[in-house]
Protein backbone atom coordinates (compact mmCIF):
# COMPACT_ATOMS: atom_id res chain seq x y z
CA UNK A 1 0.00 0.00 0.00
CA UNK A 2 1.73 3.59 -0.72
CA UNK A 3 1.00 5.89 1.90
CA UNK A 4 2.70 9.10 0.37
CA UNK A 5 3.19 10.41 -3.19
CA UNK A 6 5.63 10.66 -5.57
CA UNK A 7 7.22 14.27 -5.49
CA UNK A 8 10.72 14.44 -7.16
CA UNK A 9 12.88 17.51 -7.05
CA UNK A 10 16.72 16.15 -8.10
CA UNK A 11 19.89 16.73 -5.50
CA UNK A 12 21.69 19.84 -7.01
CA UNK A 13 24.88 17.64 -8.68
CA UNK A 14 27.39 20.32 -6.54
CA UNK A 15 26.04 18.61 -3.54
CA UNK A 16 25.95 14.84 -4.61
CA UNK A 17 30.51 14.81 -3.77
CA UNK A 18 29.64 16.76 -0.34
CA UNK A 19 26.84 14.62 0.77
CA UNK A 20 28.82 11.48 0.18
CA UNK A 21 32.03 12.88 1.57
CA UNK A 22 30.61 13.84 4.83
CA UNK A 23 28.68 10.26 5.27
CA UNK A 24 32.60 8.85 4.64
CA UNK A 25 30.98 6.76 1.45
CA UNK A 26 33.84 4.27 0.19
CA UNK A 27 34.70 0.86 -0.76
CA UNK A 28 32.11 -2.07 1.36
CA UNK A 29 29.81 0.06 2.20
CA UNK A 30 26.52 -0.29 2.25
CA UNK A 31 24.23 3.07 1.07
CA UNK A 32 20.25 3.36 0.55
CA UNK A 33 19.14 6.15 -0.82
CA UNK A 34 15.17 6.78 0.65
CA UNK A 35 13.56 8.39 -2.36
CA UNK A 36 16.59 7.98 -4.90
CA UNK A 37 14.57 9.79 -7.65
CA UNK A 38 16.54 9.21 -11.02
CA UNK A 39 19.65 7.73 -8.92
CA UNK A 40 22.27 10.17 -8.94
CA UNK A 41 23.80 9.90 -5.88
CA UNK A 42 23.12 6.09 -5.76
CA UNK A 43 25.70 5.78 -8.82
CA UNK A 44 28.12 8.49 -7.05
CA UNK A 45 28.41 6.27 -4.02
CA UNK A 46 28.45 3.06 -6.15
CA UNK A 47 31.17 4.65 -8.47
CA UNK A 48 32.91 5.08 -4.38
CA UNK A 49 32.63 1.07 -4.23
CA UNK A 50 29.59 1.00 -2.17
CA UNK A 51 26.86 -1.40 -2.27
CA UNK A 52 23.54 0.20 -3.36
CA UNK A 53 20.29 0.13 -2.71
CA UNK A 54 17.76 2.59 -3.74
CA UNK A 55 13.98 3.23 -2.26
CA UNK A 56 11.74 5.19 -4.99
CA UNK A 57 7.46 5.64 -5.21
CA UNK A 58 7.31 6.51 -8.67
CA UNK A 59 7.36 3.54 -10.89
CA UNK A 60 9.21 5.49 -13.23
CA UNK A 61 11.46 7.44 -11.52
CA UNK A 62 13.14 3.75 -10.37
CA UNK A 63 13.18 2.40 -13.88
CA UNK A 64 15.36 5.59 -14.07
CA UNK A 65 17.59 4.84 -11.38
CA UNK A 66 18.40 1.33 -12.56
CA UNK A 67 19.23 2.13 -16.22
CA UNK A 68 21.38 5.10 -14.35
CA UNK A 69 23.49 1.96 -12.67
CA UNK A 70 22.94 -0.01 -15.84
CA UNK A 71 24.85 2.24 -18.50
CA UNK A 72 27.81 1.98 -16.91
CA UNK A 73 27.54 -1.57 -15.72
CA UNK A 74 27.42 -0.72 -12.42
CA UNK A 75 25.84 -3.21 -9.34
CA UNK A 76 23.13 -1.79 -7.50
CA UNK A 77 19.55 -2.55 -6.78
CA UNK A 78 16.02 0.19 -6.99
CA UNK A 79 12.63 -0.97 -4.73
CA UNK A 80 9.83 0.41 -5.60
CA UNK A 81 8.05 1.28 -2.17
CA UNK A 82 7.15 3.77 0.40
CA UNK A 83 9.91 4.86 2.84
CA UNK A 84 7.56 5.90 5.65
CA UNK A 85 5.33 2.64 5.18
CA UNK A 86 7.79 -0.08 3.90
CA UNK A 87 10.73 -1.80 5.74
CA UNK A 88 13.95 -0.36 4.79
CA UNK A 89 16.95 -2.16 3.47
CA UNK A 90 19.88 -2.56 5.67
CA UNK A 91 22.59 0.10 5.66
CA UNK A 92 25.56 1.71 7.09
CA UNK A 93 24.57 5.12 5.31
CA UNK A 94 20.97 6.32 4.43
CA UNK A 95 20.62 9.30 2.08
CA UNK A 96 17.44 11.17 2.04
CA UNK A 97 16.82 14.46 0.27
CA UNK A 98 13.72 15.25 2.45
CA UNK A 99 11.81 17.73 4.89
CA UNK A 100 13.30 18.27 8.69
CA UNK A 101 9.26 16.39 9.03
CA UNK A 102 9.65 13.80 7.08
CA UNK A 103 13.40 13.09 7.83
CA UNK A 104 12.41 13.20 11.84
CA UNK A 105 9.43 10.72 10.78
CA UNK A 106 12.28 8.76 9.49
CA UNK A 107 14.67 8.75 12.12
CA UNK A 108 11.36 7.84 14.55
CA UNK A 109 9.18 5.35 12.67
CA UNK A 110 12.15 3.66 10.90
CA UNK A 111 14.58 2.80 13.69
CA UNK A 112 17.29 4.87 11.87
CA UNK A 113 18.11 6.64 15.53
CA UNK A 114 20.09 3.53 16.10
CA UNK A 115 23.69 3.73 17.00
CA UNK A 116 26.19 3.43 14.68
CA UNK A 117 23.71 4.24 11.30
CA UNK A 118 24.57 7.34 9.45
CA UNK A 119 21.40 9.61 8.21
CA UNK A 120 22.71 12.45 5.71
CA UNK A 121 20.45 14.53 3.78
CA UNK A 122 21.15 17.30 0.96
CA UNK A 123 19.31 20.73 2.08
CA UNK A 124 19.13 23.30 -1.24
CA UNK A 125 18.48 27.32 -0.37
CA UNK A 126 21.30 27.22 1.76
CA UNK A 127 24.47 29.49 1.53
CA UNK A 128 27.73 28.61 2.73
Amino acid sequence: MVTGWPFFVASPEEHVAPALDLAEVGPGMRVADLGCGDGRLLLAAAQRGAEVVGVELDEQLAARARRRLAEVGLPGQVLVGDVLADELPEADVYLAYRSPSMLQELVEGAGLSRRGVRLVTVATGCRD
